[in-house]
């Protein structure tokens, strides 16, 4: 319930929630460590929309990577979602090598899935671009937002508003 919170930005009622459910899981098992590493990804969001406050954030990310690392595949889907969040957390920190690191590794791990033309493809490669653009590496930046916007026109003609964001 807290992630539907978090999704219709009813922060206070999604933070709360997913405090409660976080304490409700206990300890974490195989049965759980899904649901646990959810949570946290989606109280991580909670607590960036709510105060800005990425550096907790950035604890309950790593702290869901070190759960799925131990009960998951270091190549599943869970995992690319968690270092997708995770990379946009360290840009917002201003750790740019992390970022781009984590982004790196989660572009991997979606195109070993889904290949190129999937939309986790496209919004990584644009969020990458976006990355390098802000280190000031323009030539890096031009070739990723160019692919994405490039495959965006190609597998998702109607997408306009990652359209509008990639120009």
């Amino acid at each position: 319930l807290g992630g539907l919170y978090a999704f219709y930005f009813y922060l206070f009622k999604a933070q709360s929630n997913l405090e409660d459910g976080l304490k409700k899981f206990g300890k974490v098992s195989n049965k759980n460590y899904k649901n646990i590493s959810g949570a946290l990804v989606h109280l991580s969001h909670t607590y960036w929309n709510l105060d800005g406050n990425y550096e907790e954030g950035r604890k309950l990310l790593e702290h869901s990577l070190m759960i799925l690392k131990k009960y998951s595949a270091e190549d599943s889907l869970e995992f690319a979602r968690v270092l997708t969040a995770l990379a946009g957390n360290y840009r917002e920190l201003g750790h740019y090598e992390k970022a781009i690191h984590s982004i790196n590794n989660s572009l991997s791990i979606y195109e070993k899935y889904y290949g190129e033309s999937h939309i986790r493809i496209i919004e990584n490669s644009y969020k990458l671009g976006a990355i390098y653009f802000e280190v000031g590496d323009y030539h890096r930046s031009g070739e990723l937002l160019e692919k994405a916007f490039f495959l965006l026109k190609k597998y998702y003609p109607n997408h306009n508003k990652l359209s509008s964001d990639i120009l």
